[in-house]
């Protein structure tokens, strides 16, 4: 078994602008922003529709992609494979802004030999959520992957398995 670390962060809207915060033993720190000012005033500058959760590998080294977290699958489970639990969100822009349940589907997969994702329903007791598993080892036939630009196979880009909440 691998060892875990865990971490929790929270990105909300907050006095205006889209903060990311990360929570330590202390409490939150606000660790970025983004200035809702850059949305010129579209959906983003006052809300969000949707929500996507989930990993992303970054550009290629060669013909191979990388490993997505500890490089297991998400069938290899909790102590081998990335997790992501208590997942919810907070829709109005206030201090303590009360959370709601994130209602999850899973929207892109990616090419199952290189990375996968698996998606467990809440609990009848709902303590951690909806959550998920998700990760892959990655390689050089993620460039098949279907959907992405050029197969996958340019010089940039990324492959990403995706849960989202509407």
């Amino acid at each position: 078994m691998n060892s875990q670390v865990g971490v929790e962060l929270q990105r909300k809207l907050y006095s205006g602008d889209w903060r990311l915060f990360i929570r330590w033993p202390g409490g939150y720190e606000a660790i970025g922003y983004y200035l809702t000012s850059i949305c010129e005033g579209g959906p983003l500058s006052s809300h969000a529709d949707w929500i996507e959760f989930g990993g992303e590998t970054g550009k290629k080294i060669g013909n191979k992609w990388p490993a997505m977290g500890s490089g297991a699958l998400a069938e290899q489970g909790w102590t081998e494979a990335a997790n992501q639990s208590t997942i919810f969100w907070i829709p109005r822009d206030e201090n303590d802004g009360v959370g709601e349940c994130a209602d999850l589907t899973i929207i892109d997969e990616a090419l199952l030999s290189c990375y996968t994702i698996n998606l467990v329903e809440a609990a009848g007791d709902g303590a951690r959520g909806t959550y998920f598993f998700h990760g892959g080892s990655g390689g050089d036939l993620c460039n098949l992957s279907p959907g992405l630009p050029d197969g996958g196979g340019g010089s940039g880009g990324s492959i990403v398995p995706v849960c989202e909440s509407k």
